[in-house]
Parts: structure tokens; C-alpha cells; sequence
């Protein structure tokens, strides 16, 4: 099983796991600006601006905040059972 990069609660008080895998060899890999961005994740589980139900996949939930990165909007898809499956940030228009 691979390391274990974070755990965080979710706005409905679900704990949420990032691993190292998830995050270096899909998250980072696939969307290299949100490397600077881990520190987000805690705010945007846990004090979404925005939760949708992902209109693909019954099972993921969709969580949006703005950084604290000036016109940075932030993704975050849970997958349940409670493991992140993707992030990415957008500029704000």
C-alpha cells in the first residue's frame, strides 16, 4: 500500500486519504499547479465554496474553494469510500 500523504475531513465530517501514489502519479503528474497547492486541500474538504455530485461517476463528489492564491479556483474530487482521486486549479475569470 503506498504512503499515506494526508488525511483530512470532509464538510459532512468524513475522513478523506490522499496517498503519496495518488498524488505524485496522477495528481502532480496531471496537473503540475497544484504541486504548490497540498496545503489547500485541508480548506477546500473542509470549507467547500461548492459541493456537486460528478455527473460521471455516481460515487465522487466534487469540492470547489478558492485559493488563498489570487484567482486560483481549486477541484477536488472525492471518490467514496473516501480517497482523493483528483485535483486541479483553474484561473478565475
Amino acid at each position: 500500500m503506498s504512503a499515506l500523504v494526508g488525511s483530512y475531513l470532509d464538510r459532512f465530517g468524513n475522513t478523506v486519504i490522499l496517498t503519496r501514489a495518488q498524488w505524485e502519479d496522477h495528481i502532480v503528474a496531471e496537473h503540475l499547479d497544484m504541486a504548490s497547492l497540498l496545503w489547500s486541500l485541508s480548506r477546500v474538504l473542509r470549507h467547500p465554496r461548492q459541493v456537486n455530485q460528478d455527473t460521471s461517476l455516481e460515487a465522487r463528489r466534487c469540492f470547489y474553494r478558492d485559493a488563498l492564491v489570487p484567482r486560483k479556483l481549486v477541484k477536488v474530487v472525492v471518490e467514496y469510500p473516501l480517497t482523493i482521486r483528483m485535483c486541479h486549479s483553474s484561473l478565475l475569470s
